[in-house]
Formats: structure tokens, sequence, C-alpha cells
């Protein structure tokens, strides 16, 4: 993919704190010119159905634009600053959630050239856990946790579609449900006690930290951390986990194959964001996100009408057992 030309500098970008905004335009460009290299129907404005197998490609792009934009979802970002990063954040994971719909599709009676053979029978599930890795369960995990911060619950649950599919056939996704189910709980709290408006997360330090994810587990990245403290240290109450994928479903005990061997986690996730979307229709019935476009992303929108493609624009728990080491999740 042509993305691995960049990744080099992208790693250079994301030690900046903050990032610039003309680091900011100049990876916009990249992102626009690597996926103008992909063929028409893996890029996100396509309409086609996608194969689930083909999120490990088409997902490489929105992933590699959070893990850029969220460095300035930081106390050391000013207000505005920090918006944009996460307009930037919350548009580069709505790509994906188009690509999952787009997947939800028909699957065509006659393979499609990125469509593997014998698959279109299959039921949607199990077509996600056949070819889904771990790098799209982390980002997708990253996704969900920008998305409800901008309070764009229709588009987490969405990810987390995927998620509760994939299930228990990959550990490192276990452990990206439970740490939701904390930032979820953390939300809902905000959100019923009058401190969940989009203005008021935006300037919560606490929430942009557990949203931010892993971006806290070096201290070279991240602003919680004090130079006494070593964020490779075991947290005590933190979950351990082995991130090696499972072999296949049927390892699981005769009787408990596929999401039926699966204790709840993702259930509890897609129950928390109901519950959330509830909340914010019963407090104010309005359209919980719009697609604000950063500066850094306006020459992308300038190719929009060009006619080519559009690019729309977590700190622990002081609670003890709740808490989890991001560290073990990558």
């Amino acid at each position: 993919m042509p993305l691995v030309r960049h990744y080099d500098e992208l790693r250079r970008a994301i030690k900046l704190r903050p990032v610039p905004p003309t680091t900011l335009e100049s990876f916009e460009n990249i992102f626009a010119s690597c996926e103008n290299a992909m063929p028409e129907s893996l890029q996100h404005y396509s309409t086609t159905y996608l194969d689930p197998y083909m999120f490990r490609v088409t997902m490489a792009l929105p992933n590699a634009r959070i893990m850029l934009h969220r460095q300035n979802l930081s106390p050391l970002c000013s207000a505005e600053e920090c918006r944009v990063a996460l307009n930037a954040c919350a548009g580069a994971a709505q790509i994906s959630v188009r690509l999952i719909n787009r997947s939800l599709q028909q699957a065509p009676t006659i393979p499609q050239p990125f469509t593997e053979p014998g698959r279109a029978n299959l039921p949607w599930e199990l077509r996600v856990r056949s070819s889904t890795p771990s790098l799209v369960c982390t980002h997708l995990w990253r996704c969900i946790l920008v998305l409800a911060l901008a309070l764009d619950f229709n588009g987490a649950l969405t990810c987390a579609r995927v998620g509760a599919a994939i299930a228990d056939l990959r550990k490192i996704n276990v452990a990206c449900a439970k740490y939701l189910i904390f930032f979820l709980e953390r939300l809902t709290d905000r959100v019923r006690n009058g401190q969940g408006e989009r203005h008021m997360l935006e300037q919560d330090e606490e929430m942009l930290a557990y949203a931010s994810g892993d971006l806290q587990e070096d201290a070279r990245g991240s602003w919680i951390w004090t130079e006494a403290e070593s964020p490779s240290r075991e947290l005590p109450g933190s979950y351990s986990v082995d991130t090696t994928p499972l072999a296949s479903p049927e390892d699981a005990p005769p009787g408990q194959s596929g999401a039926f061997a699966f204790g709840g986690e993702w259930q509890r996730v897609e129950a928390l964001l109901r519950e959330l979307r509830h909340e914010q229709q019963r407090q104010r019935p309005l359209p919980p996100f719009q697609h604000g476009r950063s500066q850094s992303m306006q020459s992308v929108a300038q190719s929009d009408a060009a006619g080519r493609h559009s690019t729309p624009n977590t700190a622990f728990s002081p609670g003890g057992n709740e808490r989890m080491n991001i560290a073990n999740i990558i």
C-alpha cells in the first residue's frame, strides 16, 4: 500500500506536541494521494459492496489519520486546536463506518476483484470473524472512543457491531471491549450529570486522556505521566492481555464456538452506547455531530469539488480495579 512509504514520516510527526497545522495539511495531501492510488472500489467514497476481508487495507488510512490528529487532543493545545482535532478524528472514524456499512450490503453472486470466492453465502458475522486481524480491532476501538467523545453514538454502534462479531476470536478484542465499558460508563456519568455537552468534553482533560487510548502508554507521547512514573509498570487492578490471536473459532469448547463463547463484554458496550443515544435524544433531539473540517483538510475538500474523493472532516481511572493498562492492549 502506498502509505507504507510514509510510515517513517508519520512516526516522526506523531512525536510532535502539538502537531502544527502545516504538518497536518501536508499529511492530508499524502493521505489523499495514497487513496487516489488505490483501486476505485477500495476508496472510501465508493458505494459498491466491500468484502470485510479488505478492512485491513481500506482502514489503514483512517487509522493513520486518527493516530496523527489525536496528538492534538491534549491540554497542551488550545481549545480550538482540540476541537479541530476531535472533528478530524471523528471524521476519519466515519470513513470506517461507511466502509462497514458497505460490507453489510448483499454480497455479489459473481465475486468482484476484491471479493474472495465462496464467501457470498456466508453470514456477515462469519465473514468478519474469518478475516479481521487484530490491527483492525484496535483501529475500531479508537474509532469508538473518538466517535463517542464526539457524541456520534450511531457511528460508534456501527463499529461496535464489528467488535461484537469478532467476539473473543481475538484476545485483544476482549481487552478493547473492557476498556470501552470503562470509558462509556464515565461518559454516561457526565451526560447524566449535565457535563456531557460537546464543548465540555472538549475541555475535559480526563475524558480526553481516556479517549486518546494507547497514546498514553508512552511517556514521550503522552501528557499523563510524570518523570518519576513508568508507563511500562503494571498498574494495580489492570487487565493483563495476551495479544496473540487465537487460532480459529474451532478452538472453542464444543457447543461454545462463535459469539456464544463470548462473555458479553461487547454486548455491554452496545448497550451502553444505546443508553447514551437514548439519553442524548431525551435531553436534546438534535444532530449529535457535524462534520466540521479542520484547516489541514481544506485541500482535500477542494479536491471534492474537482470530482475526486472527499475526506470527512485514555489517563487511567482513579477507581482502582476499574483501571486497565493501555500498554497491554497494544
